[in-house]
């Protein structure tokens, strides 16, 4: 099993060819005040910013072996709860 950045082209671009599972989940909570983008900046568009800060999710992916999806589910929900964000939802949800 591969703990990778969250859905980062590379190897997403890879699983998809191979056929390995991925799962993505949450890692944790950031505070951002500006939106952000892996494309290059536009400066005639500039990225909003907020006032307050938002709080939002950081994720990682895992990547499984081929036809073994289950333990891939098993790793991700012991993941979620030893980062403690299992019961972690936006408000209203």
């Amino acid at each position: 099993m591969l703990l990778v950045p969250s859905l980062r082209d590379e190897m997403l671009t890879i699983t998809n060819f191979t056929g390995h599972p991925s799962l993505t989940l949450r890692a944790g909570f950031v505070e951002v005040s500006e939106a952000r983008s892996d494309w290059a900046p536009d400066p005639n568009h500039p990225l909003p910013k907020f006032s307050p800060p938002r709080r939002v999710p950081h994720g990682v992916t895992l990547i499984g072996r081929l036809f073994d999806e289950g333990t891939l589910g098993e790793a991700g929900i012991a993941l979620e709860n030893a980062f403690a964000v299992v019961n972690e939802r936006p408000p209203g949800f």
